[in-house]
């Protein structure tokens, strides 16, 4: 006699149509000498409608071959309402010292309005944050500027995270946890920039940590959206170039080397699925023409190194490879006062097979990009 087997096959297919709405009012004042004034309000309103249908066929061979096919149509719509009032005061303290501080008020109403899908739960919630920051900038040596910031940060869990979850990115579903903590984190950078119009230097060290980190973390069936106790990210930006304004040519690079180390009740690990290197190399052409503004292409090259991601559960470690891709960019600046661009991108020329770090889903091929702006 044959063993009894099962066979499964599920097919999953969806489609999530997002709007967003959203607006800023902003007024810049000089109340004092020496003072400069912004104030405004953001207003962002998102509304999402997404489908699922899961196809499931099952063929079990005992007593005798049976075939069972389920076809389920899921629908969640969901929205998120956030609200901010900020105020930023940038004061010329004394000659080449310039103090700036900042706060920002934020509330957040999000709501799983309808749903047919058993596993999720029609439910709401909202919160209210404030955030500050303070810099401070000296530029009293010629072509050189120092600067330094102290900043808090406020990040809010999307609709995703916290009603829907999502099937793409995997071959395993990412629940959602309606249970999930908004991030907060202070963040600290230190910089200095030299510009001479020829050769450009700008270097920034950074360094944030995050309470209630949001991330994923293995589960049964798949993933889910969690918080992690506390997450420490730290690092070096840089941005280099040198101009031969006779040829209009400028090489540069552009590129950052970063760390983050979560704090877990299982422990600590630094394998987060961050790359420690990632930036873009190129060389970028700009010309003034008498009929066009400004005519400019852009050769680079953009990278990431390779990364490690520790499974907070059981301790097991998925590698990821770094990659590289070769890319072209052209446009030109139309309008008497450049303020029409029209640009077309060539991406990944060589057509190179790579997905980024903690994902599964294979990043675009060889694509085009146009696009076309404009300033008012």
């Amino acid at each position: 006699m044959k063993p009894a087997t099962i066979d499964k096959e599920l097919r999953i297919t969806t489609q999530n149509d997002q709007d967003a709405y959203g607006g800023t009012l902003q007024l810049d004042w000089i109340p004092l000498e020496k003072h400069y004034l912004i104030t405004g309000l953001d207003v962002v309103l998102d509304y999402l409608d997404a489908d699922q249908r899961q196809f499931d066929t099952t063929t079990t061979s005992f007593p005798f071959p049976v075939t069972t096919v389920t076809d389920d149509l899921f629908n969640d719509e969901a929205n998120m309402k956030t609200y901010a009032l900020y105020a930023q005061d940038e004061w010329n303290i004394i000659n080449d010292f310039v103090l700036t501080a900042g706060l920002r008020y934020t509330w957040v109403d999000s709501e799983l309005e309808e749903t047919n899908d058993p596993g999720l739960t029609e439910e709401s919630s909202d919160d209210t944050n404030l955030t500050g920051s303070l810099g401070l900038v000296y530029s009293g040596i010629d072509n050189l500027a120092l600067r330094t910031l102290y900043s808090q940060g406020y990040r809010y869990p999307n609709l995703l995270q916290l009603f829907i979850g999502t099937v793409h990115g995997s071959s395993d579903p990412t629940f959602a946890n309606p249970d999930l903590d908004p991030e907060t984190s202070d963040n600290f950078e230190v910089g200095v920039r030299f510009d001479n119009k020829e050769f450009l230097l700008d270097l920034t060290g950074f360094y944030s940590s995050a309470d209630d980190y949001i991330t994923t973390v293995v589960v049964t069936g798949g993933d889910k959206y969690d918080n992690v106790d506390e997450a420490t990210t730290y690092g070096v930006e840089m941005l280099a170039q040198y101009t031969f304004e006779s040829v209009g040519i400028t090489p540069y690079i552009n590129g950052t080397w970063i760390r983050r180390k979560f704090e877990t009740d299982a422990g600590p690990t630094k394998d987060t699925g961050l790359p420690d290197l990632n930036g873009r190399f190129g060389l970028r052409y700009e010309k003034n023409l008498e009929i066009i503004p400004a005519l400019w292409g852009d050769l680079f090259v953009r990278a990431a190194s390779d990364a490690d991601k520790e499974d907070l559960s059981d301790g097991t470690v998925e590698h990821f490879d770094g990659w590289g891709t070769l890319n072209l960019a052209l446009g030109v600046d139309l309008g008497k006062r450049s303020q029409y661009k029209l640009s077309l991108e060539l991406n990944n020329l060589l057509d190179k097979e790579y997905t980024h770090a903690t994902e599964s889903l294979m990043a675009a091929e060889r694509h085009v990009v146009v696009k076309l702006s404009a300033t008012f």
